[in-house]
């Protein structure tokens, strides 16, 4: 009985695993733009472009960025584009 219940589980996270991966996946186009026109020596490199004068980006900028940039890669450089 109990090998019966930890099979339902196992099935139960691996559901759950599934449907949370697809949830947080990015498409272009509605969550970010590819650039016709590649950056310079951008390779590595996350470039947040936002506006002070904007009150979204600006309330974005104060909370949530602090909390983001130490969680990036290593070799991940954040470089701010306001």
């Amino acid at each position: 009985m109990s090998l019966r219940i930890s099979k339902i589980i196992a099935k139960s996270l691996a559901l759950v695993a599934i449907l949370s991966s697809t949830c947080f996946a990015f498409s272009e186009g509605s969550d970010y733009v590819a650039l016709k026109k590649p950056i310079p020596n951008a390779k590595n490199t996350l470039i947040k472009v936002f506006s002070y004068d904007c009150p979204f980006c600006y309330k974005y900028d104060k909370q949530v960025t602090p909390k983001v940039v130490p969680r990036l890669p290593a070799d991940l450089q954040f470089r701010p584009f306001h």
